[in-house]
């Protein structure tokens, strides 16, 4: 009980410390803000310095990105043309406020003292598509900061018409074909080489750009806790996620980060899926999860991922390596449940200013994410939380995008998926074939192409007009079942 007392204190008095230092704003950018695709293309052409292999990043880590290259930036040594100067200029103008130019509209701040900052942004989106698949929503974001350590973070969203997929319609209940939900809301204790967050958030552990195979956009947000520990060019996050309250199933991982190592990046996750119960080893950081599982009854479902990424010359090489279940020992015979996803993001190939090409190949054998008791299996409500291909899957993703001028940006996506039979809910059995073809039995086929232009003519308006088809083969794996449709849409997107 001292113990804890001791904590409380040391916790209220840094919250009360922290009311007469400057605001950092140490508050997640959600996964579809606009700046990612800006940061990752800076980032490869070697420009910022910041580790987008686990997100979301903060508001705060942006700023520190922009502050190392701020004073070549003001100064006109940095070699960009003048697109890319634009563009960084809109990076600044966001995370940076000092450096104004109304390209978009920028965050509204209501309130900004020396130790406590708060901002707004709302937006109106509009979906209109030639299948009358239309929709609208609503957005309102509200962030502050409260001296230097700490900060919080919501986002609200509210919904109507349009067709629905699950990842829409998770934790929701219609009104009137209205749907409402609160996908990030958060509060961040950061000191100078600690931060633990609490509340609702989105994860992405791992290089993939269309996935990852631990952990990704697939599942829309989770409830729990993460800490963080930063020093030099390591980085240990510690993860607790409430999967799903009412079937008591949780998520303990941790993420070991070597960053900027020679150009190197490497990752290594190790994560365990429970139910029924909360077990206090995995609650602890510093334990083995795999050893804790074997002695707690070999009865949760472990996970271990390998990933790296390597810079050179505005080429970042990545993969990833996801172990489900590896056979060390050959009898009795039984499958080794693993992924493989790697891939290449070239900024400007061939000399072609602000062009990149962004292609990834994944790669999940049959029986990844399942288990031998189904309520440990690595899903909730029959979505992956992992890759979206799901298990017995393969397939590549290929994306061209050109920035002609920081608000004109066309863009070209490809897809192909090979799906088999397997099911995220069918473990193997055994005395079945632990090596069966990949993928098995009667293959799903989809293809997909979209080509989309975004433009934005004023700080407060966005419009992305574009068109897309995609064909499924044996669809749900019954043969000669076949789909296919196509669309225009645009999208309209109005800021206040």
């Amino acid at each position: 009980m001292k113990n804890w007392i001791v904590v409380l204190f040391i916790l209220l008095l840094a919250i009360g410390n922290s009311a007469s230092l400057p605001a950092k704003e140490n508050v997640p950018i959600p996964l579809n803000h606009w700046s990612y695709q800006i940061l990752h293309y800076f980032a490869t052409e070697g420009i910022l310095t910041i580790n987008l292999q686990t997100k979301p990043v903060t508001r705060e880590d942006v700023h520190s990105a922009l502050e190392q290259v701020r004073e070549q930036f003001v100064n006109g040594t940095l070699k960009l043309d003048t697109v890319e100067e634009d563009l960084l200029l809109s990076l600044y103008e966001e995370f940076y406020p000092d450096l104004l130019r109304n390209f978009r509209n920028t965050p509204r701040t209501f309130y900004h003292g020396r130790d406590i900052i708060l901002k707004e942004e709302s937006s109106i989106e509009t979906m209109l598509t030639t299948n009358n698949n239309g929709s609208g929503t609503l957005n309102l974001s509200l962030w502050g900061a409260f001296g230097k350590h700490i900060s919080c973070s919501e986002h609200i969203r509210i919904r109507n018409g349009g067709k629905t997929e699950m990842r829409d319609t998770l934790g929701t209940r219609a009104f009137k074909d209205f749907r409402g939900t609160t996908p990030t809301a958060v509060i961040d204790l950061s000191f100078t080489h600690f931060n633990i967050t609490a509340g609702r958030n989105a994860y992405w552990l791992g290089p993939g750009r269309f996935g990852t195979l631990l952990l990704s956009n697939n599942y829309p947000y989770f409830d729990g806790i993460n800490a963080v520990f930063n020093v030099s060019t390591l980085r240990f996050s510690s993860y607790f996620i409430v999967v799903n309250v009412d079937s008591n199933k949780y998520i303990s991982a941790h993420r070991l980060e070597i960053k900027n190592f020679m150009g190197f990046t490497f990752g290594f996750n190790e994560c365990v899926i429970y139910s029924d119960r909360i077990e206090p080893g995995y609650l602890n950081p510093l334990l083995i999860l795999y050893g804790e599982q074997y002695n707690r009854g070999d009865r949760d479902n472990i996970f271990w991922s390998f990933d790296v990424s390597f810079l050179l010359k505005k080429n970042r090489i990545y993969a990833e390596f996801l172990i489900d279940d590896f056979q060390y020992e050959s009898t009795p015979p039984a499958p080794n449940k693993i992924g493989l996803l790697t891939g290449i993001h070239v900024a400007e190939p061939f000399g072609f200013p602000r062009l990149e090409i962004i292609a990834e190949y994944a790669r999940i054998s049959k029986w990844v994410y399942s288990h031998k008791y189904s309520e440990n299996t690595y899903s909730n409500y029959d979505l992956p939380l992992g890759h979206p291909f799901g298990p017995d899957a393969h397939g590549f993703d290929i994306t061209l995008r050109e920035f002609l001028f920081w608000n004109v940006i066309p863009q070209l996506h490809f897809g192909y998926k090979r799906k088999g039979e397997g099911r995220i809910y069918d473990p193997w059995e055994p005395g079945t074939e632990p090596h069966p073809p990949l993928p098995s039995g009667i293959i799903e086929t989809t293809t997909c192409f979209d080509v989309t232009l975004f433009v934005k003519p004023f700080a407060s308006s966005e419009f992305t007009p574009g068109w897309r088809t995609y064909s499924i083969e044996n669809k749900r794996n019954i043969l000669d079942w076949k789909e296919q449709d196509n669309e225009f849409f645009i999208n309209l997107l109005f800021t206040f």
